[in-house]
């Protein structure tokens, strides 16, 4: 079977330790789907494909995304829960169309101030991370309506989420949260 990768718009590989060379052809590529393979890293070049609006990266072996994935400015669905992602590359701020981000289930311990610069994200899932505090900015993110920060170790949340207007589920169960943030929403 021929593969015509320029003219690819939807992928999924399944049981790969590495993306296909030929994968950096499919320039129009839209969606790609590597849940479950045995892939460790992303190939720095898997950032020049410009249309791809969804990546999920879902209980792959992934250690870190690629330092220039802030060049995929149409992305707006990143899954990556069930990776060994502890950090954020900062370029990542650079995603401006990103709206639904899940980081569940990963060595996650903090969010760089770039994505502070997400202004259009509605979904963040880091329950089940290790994340120890939320930084101030969460609560000014103007589209943020799901937040799920369960069964982390934080031990309070910032007082700009209680005046966070658009937020519409809030997840916190199993975290040393004592009091929610005084404000006028909560």
């Amino acid at each position: 079977m021929q593969i015509d990768w320029p003219e690819l718009t939807n992928l999924k590989i399944r049981w790969a330790t590495a993306l296909p060379e030929e994968l950096r052809l499919a320039k129009k590529l839209r969606k790609l789907t590597l849940y479950g393979t045995a892939i460790v890293e992303l190939p720095e070049w898997l950032t020049e494909l410009a249309e791809l609006r969804h990546l999920d990266v879902r209980y792959t072996k992934l250690r870190q995304l690629p330092a220039s994935i802030g060049n995929l400015g149409n992305l707006t669905e990143l899954h990556a829960s069930g990776t060994a992602l502890a950090s954020l590359p900062d370029s990542m701020g650079l995603l401006t169309e990103l709206a639904h981000f899940d980081a569940s289930h990963t060595s996650l311990v903090a969010l760089p101030e770039a994505l502070s610069r997400l202004t259009r994200l509605q979904y963040l899932d880091c329950g089940y991370s290790n994340l120890v505090e939320l930084p101030e900015w969460i609560g000014h993110l103007p589209e943020l309506q799901y937040l799920d920060v369960g069964w982390t170790a934080l031990a309070s949340l910032p007082a700009s989420l209680g005046y966070q207007p658009s937020l519409r589920h809030l997840s916190i169960g199993g975290t040393q949260l004592d009091l929610l943030p005084d404000s006028g929403l909560f």
